[in-house]
């Protein structure tokens, strides 16, 4: 599939995104990379994703259960407060 230029960004896809993705995580040298994921993420797309990661950074996985009923403000501060206690900053 081709990369999409959007308004101001692109889009990539496959091969192209996952190149790109480690291109800017070379490039700006982040300090750990989060993350979010609800329970069925987990379990079928993480696996996918997380060997396409060409990176020495730490990488902490935040899981939350799966369904409507996990989203809502309540998750949102457990999320939050789960960033926190694992020491996540915006450095780069």
């Amino acid at each position: 599939m081709q990369t999409i230029q959007a308004n101001g960004y692109s889009i990539f896809f496959s091969e192209t995104g996952y190149e790109a993705l480690n291109q800017i995580l070379i490039e700006e040298k982040y300090s750990s990379i989060f993350v979010i994921v609800d329970s069925h993420s987990n379990d079928y797309c993480l696996p996918q994703f997380l060997p396409h990661l060409a990176t020495e950074i730490a990488i902490e996985i935040i899981e939350f259960e799966s369904g409507e009923s996990s989203k809502n403000i309540e998750i949102c501060v457990q999320i939050w407060e789960a960033l926190t206690e694992l020491g996540a900053d915006r450095k780069v």
